[in-house]
């Protein structure tokens, strides 16, 4: 039985020996998840259609570098998360980047709320949602991708450590930690129960 890791580890080595029908199936089956794991990082949709579509090329450029039979998962969630990591370092060096940014996803059309909450409702979930977001960004980048990943996306450990090249003992020790530190600063702020 073909698992989907050999599936994907197939596509990948026909798109190193140019088949770029193979390489569109990885494009197909991965945009979707690279994108929300993306925006993680960088908490802003466009940038993280930006970076998706820059994953995707750097993974293009590097086929000819790729040994045989290299898993596919891990070497792209590598790039996302390398691009990522170049995004966030390119924001910092420009700051006006980030207030765009913030503008950008402070945009009350964004906001979802349920359709029967009162103002003052609305205005506890945004709180809380904000603090949440507040938690989650100052977890590191090692413990918020797990985070993310399995808390946010909803995604297996097991396939969350095999996406991010992690042990599963290693991706289950670093959701922990984040967890923790998740609960600790809403608890700093009244929102979380105490353990």
């Amino acid at each position: 039985m073909t698992t989907e890791s050999d599936r994907t580890a197939d596509w990948l080595e026909r798109a190193r020996h140019g088949d770029d029908g193979a390489f569109e199936r990885i494009y197909e089956h991965y945009k979707g998840p690279l994108f929300r794991f993306l925006y993680g990082w960088v908490n802003h949709r466009e940038t993280a259609r930006d970076l998706t579509h820059e994953t995707f090329l750097r993974l293009y450029r590097a086929l000819p570098r790729l040994r045989s039979g290299t898993c596919c998962e891990p070497v792209l969630y590598r790039i996302a998360r390398n691009a990522a990591i170049d995004e966030l370092r390119r924001q910092r060096r420009r700051p006006w980047m980030r207030e765009r940014a913030g503008r950008a996803q402070a945009d009350p059309d964004q906001a979802v709320s349920a359709p029967t909450a009162s103002p003052a409702e609305a205005q506890l979930q945004a709180e809380g949602s904000a603090l949440v977001a507040e938690a989650i960004g100052r977890l590191s980048p090692r413990l918020r991708e797990v985070f993310w990943m399995v808390v946010v996306l909803g995604e297996p450990l097991g396939t969350a450590a095999l996406r991010l090249g992690l042990k599963p003992e290693t991706a289950k020790k670093r959701l922990a930690r984040a967890r923790i530190q998740v609960r600790e600063h809403l608890q700093r702020h009244g929102i979380a129960p105490s353990s």
